[in-house]
């Protein structure tokens, strides 16, 4: 990455990868690097495109991921693809036309500097995928995304309880021909209002969207209804009702990540805190502290989320505080800091990390998975550190490849 120039976006799908790129670019030119991925802080990501948009900041270069398809508007001259393969979390996929033309379009801004973008590849394999991509046309959104309220899953809730236990077994409604409900039984399995995990499942298997619509969220809220349904709240010596399903549908649609530890850690203290009808307050591991390595400014983006969730449920829920809501407020501003000193001294953070390695993995793994005409070609018997070598020989008198506008 040495032959970057000003205006450049490095585009990545992991963070270690852009944090090695950025550390690449500024040693190997006079440029400094701004970067954005997803789970930093709307307003660093704010503070990183405003950097990267002034031209007197002295940061010229942009090396984020896919994050900057999304709602910022960056004066990109030309996108650079890292790699075109990524991990969905369940194996590694190549990028379709639509992904491709998404990121692809941040370069060129109207009334900017660089009113016309080009698009390129770091790697010579990637070209013909990009050129085709790039020549297809986007498919128009055919369907828009529907949520339910509170008050849908309250009625729904209602809706069900009307319907009696007979004989040990439970009755399940559902949708006749005509849209009206009728009733089918089951041995034991569980009425759908016993937990807000079935109950979700059961909304979600009877409802009828029509038209361009359909129901979305459904992964993320049934898993965090699931996850609720382990806490032990009825071992809890409470002074509050217990939660109402309205109460447990808020919780659900809570901005929670589910894959992260310490929120859920966040979301289940507040809660059993919500039962006792006691206040709730921080935890003593939210409390952060400067980055010395880029694991450590990954725990400050998760103490961010952390502080993030706190709030939305005090808004919500109301127990917890005035001194503990202006505490969070300013661990959070105080979270923010040190993000952005992180960022800004990123250079001084320890990383041990070879994106290209990476890429040679991912790209060997696709092509194990998905072997096909269409895929890239990578011999199986080829050894990874000759292969790799190969392309650390090719990529020292490096030329782009051809551009695309």
């Amino acid at each position: 990455y040495r032959n970057v120039e000003a205006g450049d976006c490095i585009v990545a799908f992991s963070r270690n990868d852009i944090f090695a790129i950025q550390r690449e670019v500024e040693q190997s030119t006079k440029l400094k690097c701004c970067v954005i991925y997803g789970s930093l802080p709307p307003a660093t990501r704010n503070r990183q495109a405003r950097l990267f948009n002034d031209p007197d900041s002295g940061y010229d270069v942009m090396v984020a991921s896919d994050a900057i398809g999304m709602g910022l508007n960056l004066n990109i001259r030309r996108v650079i693809f890292n790699s075109l393969f990524k991990s969905n979390g369940e194996s590694i996929v190549q990028l379709d036309h639509s992904s491709v033309k998404q990121i692809a379009g941040r370069a060129g801004r109207r009334n900017s500097q660089y009113p016309d973008g080009i698009v390129t590849c770091r790697s010579m394999e990637d070209m013909k995928h990009l050129r085709k991509c790039m020549q297809n046309d986007i498919v128009p959104i055919q369907q828009a995304g529907l949520m339910p309220t509170v008050s849908h899953m309250e009625v729904f809730h209602e809706a069900l309880q009307d319907f009696e236990e007979i004989d040990g077994n439970k009755i399940h409604p559902t949708l006749n021909k005509n849209g009206k409900f009728s009733s089918h039984f089951s041995d034991g399995g569980g009425s759908s209002n016993q937990n807000v995990h079935e109950l979700l499942k059961q909304f979600h298997s009877m409802s009828s969207t029509h038209g361009n619509y359909f129901l979305c969220r459904k992964a993320s809220s049934e898993s965090v209804a699931k996850w609720l349904e382990k806490i032990p709240i009825a071992d809890q010596e409470t002074s509050n009702p217990p939660l109402t399903v309205g109460d447990k549908f808020t919780i659900c649609m809570s901005p929670v990540n589910h894959r992260d530890v310490g929120c859920l850690e966040t979301l289940k203290k507040f809660v059993l805190k919500y039962i006792a009808g006691e206040a709730a307050g921080l935890s003593r591991s939210v409390f952060p502290q400067p980055a010395k390595s880029f694991d450590d400014l990954s725990e400050l983006c998760s103490i961010h989320a952390q502080l993030e969730l706190f709030l939305w449920l005090s808004v919500r829920f109301q127990n917890s505080n005035l001194v503990e809501q202006q505490a969070a407020n300013t661990l959070r501003e105080k979270t923010i800091d040190l993000i952005n000193d992180g960022l800004a001294n990123s250079d001084r953070l320890k990383l041990n990390h070879d994106y290209i390695k990476r890429d040679v993995r991912l790209r060997k793994k696709y092509h194990e998975e998905f072997s096909s005409d269409d895929k890239i070609n990578v011999e199986e018997e080829e050894d990874e550190d000759d292969f790799i070598q190969e392309l650390l020989m090719n990529d020292k008198d490096h030329e782009w490849p051809e551009e695309t506008e």
